[in-house]
């Protein structure tokens, strides 16, 4: 289990992905990640809600690759944990969304 800390760090998933990023060297390929971030903004970043949306992880991945954008930055930061482990989100935005990214509300 893992926390953003509060606010200002967990306003948004965009914020949280940095306790994320930590807690994803410490499990284990194919273990569980418990993310606990309130997030009363969402996902907080346009091209970051649009990458975690409407992308697949490998397609997330390659795009940075090939094009470094700010947002899909962090999303391809987070495909990169998702493919390593599950990520269940305990937070305030809408379970359907948390599922769009990939997640587990």
């Amino acid at each position: 289990m893992v926390s953003a800390g509060g606010r200002p760090k967990d306003v948004n998933i965009y914020q949280a992905q940095k306790a994320l990023e930590n807690a994803a060297r410490a499990v284990r390929r194919g273990g569980i990640i418990v993310l606990v971030a309130e997030c009363p903004e969402g996902l907080g970043e346009p091209t970051f809600e649009k990458y975690m949306t409407e992308y697949p992880l490998d397609e997330i991945i390659d795009r940075i690759k090939t094009n470094f954008v700010l947002g899909g930055h962090k999303a391809a930061a987070i495909a990169r944990t998702l493919k390593k482990a599950g990520v269940h989100l305990v937070s305030a935005v809408d379970p359907e969304v948390v599922r769009s990214c990939k997640m587990v509300p």
